[in-house]
């Protein structure tokens, strides 16, 4: 068990845009994103091209990200269309000038396209406003600006924040919802779909399902020793999640990804270079446990074998495309183990490390909401540097 008072509570929002691009497609063509089934392919006239984004209404009859275009049912009601990158920078633009006559940039966090987190730790004085007025605000603000209605969640960590917004406008018509650390036993402890816990997949939820864990209140009273038996080194941020836990502040840390992945085996007794193979392989194979475990996919990867003697071999390679597959991994490791190592020598460790993650979504996906970021947040930095936006007064009409 974790003592929450132990533990910062911050006045945090998290902003769910939808599904950013497909709603801005559907707006640009006069659509209604909240009814209307509409989809984004990356190219129209190739059958099998990706879908890159879909409404909720096409997602409700079984299309998802990273469909084809031959996948899609053949009906009337159904909406396709070529991405348009300038008209989602120019929707990124209008929601930021709004974000920031609230917050400087470095207490805004962009956690993927669709949603932002805001702490208003250090803005809560001045404003004599509470945290559910200032929501109220900026959802309309957002609303008449952009177009899209967003849902809002607020709470005293990031995780609370979006917790909340993810489960209860699930089954009711808020808009805004706010949890704080006394809704933990009572709401958070009740969700029995575990998938909705931040850090938890399906292929997770299966895996602890078939131990018997069916609610988060059964991840949160059972012993890290348990729980790690079952998950692994994923234990310790289940646990931490499922008691309302997250230490992470956005303007100290300014990013929230996972930590990297680093495993290390000590050997017993020396082992000799051809010993180690199997044991670099089990390494790499709990190593993509855990990336599949988290729908990750590894851009760079790490590996250091010490010998018994003074002296080690280390190595970091970078991948153009990633993979979580533990035949890519090991084979590069151990095509460099083979070329730099002494074959003749003994070792005392070995590890490796995952430094850089991106989803496990198809790479045509992945190129386009690189090429996006990369759009946005080029734009973002002008903003930022535009002294008439950081100089502005900062108020809640």
């Amino acid at each position: 068990m974790f003592d929450n008072s132990l533990y910062e509570q911050r006045n945090v929002l998290c902003i769910d845009l939808g599904d950013f691009f497909a709603s801005v497609s559907c707006i640009s063509k006069g659509l209604n994103p909240q009814v209307d089934k509409l989809a984004v392919i990356s190219n129209t006239k190739k059958r099998g091209a990706v879908v890159l984004a879909a409404t909720q209404g096409l997602q409700d009859i079984g299309v998802k990200v990273g469909s084809r275009l031959f996948e899609l049912p053949q009906r009337n009601d159904i909406y396709i269309i070529n991405p348009n990158m300038k008209y989602y920078v120019d929707f990124t633009n209008r929601l930021y000038h709004i974000l920031f006559r609230y917050v400087t940039f470095e207490d805004i966090y962009q956690y993927d396209i669709n949603e932002i987190f805001i702490d208003f730790t250090d803005y809560i004085e001045s404003t004599g406003k509470n945290l559910s007025l200032i929501a109220e605000h900026i959802q309309t603000e957002i609303k008449e600006a952009c177009h899209i209605q967003c849902l809002i969640g607020i709470g005293p960590n990031m995780l609370l924040s979006k917790v909340s917004k993810d489960v209860e406008t699930a089954f009711n018509s808020e808009t805004i919802i706010e949890w704080d650390y006394q809704d933990i036993r009572k709401k958070l402890w009740a969700i029995n779909s575990l998938s909705t816990l931040w850090g938890i997949n399906e292929r997770v939820e299966q895996l602890l399902n078939n131990c018997g864990i069916f609610t988060v209140g059964d991840i949160a009273l059972m012993s890290q020793a348990s729980l790690s038996d079952k998950v692994g080194l994923l234990a310790k941020e289940l646990q931490m999640h499922a008691n309302g836990i997250d230490v992470n502040v956005i303007g100290k840390a300014h990013s929230i990804e996972r930590p990297n992945i680093h495993l290390i085996r000590n050997f017993e007794y020396e082992y000799h270079y051809l010993e180690t193979k199997h044991a670099m392989l089990e390494l790499v194979e709990e190593a993509t446990n855990q990336l599949r475990h988290r729908d990750l996919l590894t851009t760079s990867i790490s590996f250091t074998m010490d010998y018994m003697t003074d002296g080690e071999i280390t190595k970091t390679y970078t991948l153009r495309d990633g993979t979580n597959l533990s035949t890519d991994i090991f084979k590069i490791i151990w095509s460099f183990a083979s070329e730099l190592c002494d074959k003749h020598a003994y070792y005392k460790s070995i590890s490796i490390a995952l430094n850089t993650f991106i989803p496990a979504r198809a790479r045509e996906l992945n190129l386009f909401i690189n090429e996006y970021e990369r759009l946005r947040n080029e734009s973002i930095l002008k903003m930022v540097k535009d002294s008439s936006i950081i100089t502005s007064e900062r108020t809640i009409s």
